[in-house]
């Protein structure tokens, strides 16, 4: 039911006719260029109509200190979309600030995407979608992906204090984000109400890539008239010193039923790790479930796990082992945004917030289902599709090979060596295939990020049918031994150290 309200909503904020009550409030600042520092603020204030857009672009812009805010407030319309866009921008210091707040309607779609940005030392992403209201449907949706800062990065996606009449959507993803240094990712829902038709809170902390690392994401105080939905998910990031990984389910009420679900997973930490997932003071009129898995992360020295607390309410447990976890996060199908955005910020993308993607909704204890391959490309993260001929399959790259981060995609593509369905195992082996044919001298390295998931893989033994019918451990084999063979003298010593069950190919040539 909620998935049809959602529809009929978007339809008529797509496609509604031009009305005497209709309105556009659009400002654009991009391709502006300072050798000095750039400020650039653009605000949408107190407009009122009955189909109403509201949309702030600040993109494509330079500058050695950079400062791009965008704010949208005290709007009303009875359809309203408000939309804030700050990409591919690049700064050697770098600030994008954006905000949503106080607006009202009757059907609402909030959503802001900070994505593509380069800093070249420093950057600070923050976007907040805060205290809006909507009397029927609202869609709050806050992304901030494919940044790359150089030195320190900092990013806090928020969606707190809105307001539906019925039902309610809130996102809050940072996803696929690179600093050289230090990175703080945070992902906040919190204090949303939504009546009877229900309510979706989805937190995701997903894919990125830094030398020490904290991922938070929290999920508390929100309430619903109806049934209600709480998804965490942080997996498949990576770093090569500390990383710590948290999240939390706490103080949500729903009048009918409640769905509490949690995962870590996919994760690698350098030298330590500590992984933490709470569920504390939770509430529902009906049934409760919660679930939770840490299943996947990796460290090289120490690691720390805690999942505490049990929701009060109705049937609330931690799922065990060999169970399937509660559905969670998910009234419709998860969002997703095409992308043709690498790490280097040059690259333009289209995204649309509210696109569907054809996502099977395993149990996390499907070893297909965990992969952080998997969840990376259902999230539209890979710039790849698969383009069928009369010839067999093959990948469309949406980006040049040859100017792709190898530090972060090829760690990922082995990662999906695990995958036995269609079409993730096809583009995951493919994949790896076309990066090493033409990676050159980037392959090498990479060659210590890779060990984790070819150790993790190697062996499978799960043969999947394909035209070629290769074997998971044959390709893993035959990829080691070709480092072994290019990577130089210390390669044999650093594989084996790695792999025991490694053999050299020298003594058996």
């Amino acid at each position: 039911m909620f998935s049809k309200l959602v529809a009929v909503c978007l339809l008529s904020l797509a496609v509604a006719s031009p009305t005497p009550g209709s309105q556009s409030n659009t400002i654009s600042m991009t391709g502006n260029n300072a050798s000095g520092s750039q400020v650039q603020k653009a605000s949408i204030t107190g407009n009122t109509a009955s189909n109403q857009f509201n949309g702030i672009n600040q993109s494509g812009n330079s500058a050695f200190s950079q400062s791009n805010s965008a704010f949208i407030g005290g709007n009303n319309a009875a359809l309203q979309t408000n939309q804030i866009q700050q990409a591919n921008n690049n700064a050697v210091f770098q600030n994008n600030a954006a905000a949503i707040q106080g607006n009202s309607a009757f059907n609402q779609k909030n959503d802001i995407a900070q994505t593509g940005n380069f800093a070249h030392v420093n950057q600070q992403n923050t976007a907040s979608v805060l205290g809006n209201s909507a009397s029927n449907l609202q869609l709050n949706n806050v992304n901030i992906a494919a940044n790359w800062a150089k030195n320190d990065a900092s990013s806090v996606a928020t969606v707190a204090g809105n307001h539906a009449g019925f039902a309610q959507s809130n996102t809050a993803n940072v996803n696929a984000n690179h600093a050289d240094n230090n990175q703080n990712n945070v992902g906040i829902i919190a204090q949303n109400g939504a009546g009877k038709g229900g309510q979706n809170n989805n937190c995701g902390i997903n894919g990125n890539d830094p030398t020490n690392q904290n991922n938070a994401c929290e999920i508390t105080d929100n309430k619903t008239g109806g049934n209600q939905q709480n998804g965490i998910s942080v997996t498949g990031n990576f770093n090569s010193d500390s990383q710590t990984n948290s999240g939390l389910i706490s103080g949500n009420q729903a009048a009918g039923n409640q769905d509490n679900f949690g995962q870590i997973a996919g994760n690698h930490g350098g030298a330590s790790q500590v992984n933490k997932l709470g569920f504390f003071n939770n509430k529902a009129g009906g049934n409760q479930n919660t679930g939770a898995n840490v299943s996947g992360n990796t460290a090289l020295w120490k690691q720390f796990i805690s999942m505490t607390g049990i929701s009060k309410g109705a049937g609330g447990y931690f799922a065990p082992k060999q169970s399937s976890p509660p559905k969670a996060g998910a009234f419709a199908a998860r969002v997703v945004a095409e992308k043709g955005v690498t790490r280097k910020h040059h690259h333009s993308h289209n995204s649309h917030p509210f696109a569907h993607h054809p996502n099977s909704h395993k149990s996390v204890n499907d070893s297909s289902a965990s992969s952080g391959f998997r969840k990376l490309y259902d999230r539209g993260d890979f710039p790849i599709s698969v383009n069928h001929d009369t010839k067999g399959n093959k990948i469309n790259w949406k980006v040049d090979i040859e100017k792709l981060d190898y530090h972060h995609y090829l760690p990922l593509f082995f990662s999906g060596l695990c995958e036995t369905e269609e079409p993730y195992a096809f583009l995951a082996r493919q994949g790896i295939h076309d990066l090493l044919d033409r990676g050159g001298q980037k392959i090498l390295p990479v060659v210590p990020q890779l060990i984790i998931p070819i150790k993790i893989n190697l062996g499978d033994g799960i043969y999947y049918s394909q035209q070629k019918r290769e074997n998971i451990g044959d390709l893993i084999q035959e990829t080691l031994e070709k480092f072994e063979l290019t990577g130089g003298e210390d390669a044999f010593i650093n594989i084996k150290y790695m792999v025991p069950t490694y053999e050299s190919v020298l003594s058996r040539v």
